[in-house]
């Protein structure tokens, strides 16, 4: 959690609710509801929860995501990115939700990092 917050890229929110999924998995590994997969990240469906993928479509994708906004005010963001115009587009795209927090945009909620998808 120290990282995530020392990134000042987070907004307590996301830092939140980041320690509240690893207490969760934690808790469930110990009673073992779940089981570990070496190799695998949570929730052990085989993709990353940065980005919901497995794989990239392309070379240097990061260079033609697309971000487009849902709403946007002073203090609040809500927007999906896509890996812009590639067939993996068609039917993805990955929310975010971001916060002014002391004049500095911060990540407030990542989809990947949906509690109840990470946590079942």
């Amino acid at each position: 959690m120290d990282k995530l917050t020392a990134t000042r890229m987070f907004d307590k929110e996301f830092v939140d609710n980041y320690r509240k999924i690893v207490q969760t998995l934690d808790k469930k590994i110990k009673n073992k509801e779940i089981e570990i997969i070496d190799g695998e990240m949570p929730p052990y469906a085989e993709s990353d929860p940065w980005c919901n993928c497995q794989d990239i479509p392309y070379d240097n994708p990061w260079d033609k995501i697309e971000i487009k906004f849902a709403s946007i005010d002073k203090e609040n963001a809500t927007l999906t990115w896509t890996w812009g115009e590639s067939d993996w587009s068609k039917d993805f795209n990955y929310k975010v939700r971001a916060k002014k927090v002391n004049g500095t945009w911060k990540i407030a909620y990542l989809q990947g990092f949906d509690f109840n998808e990470m946590t079942k």
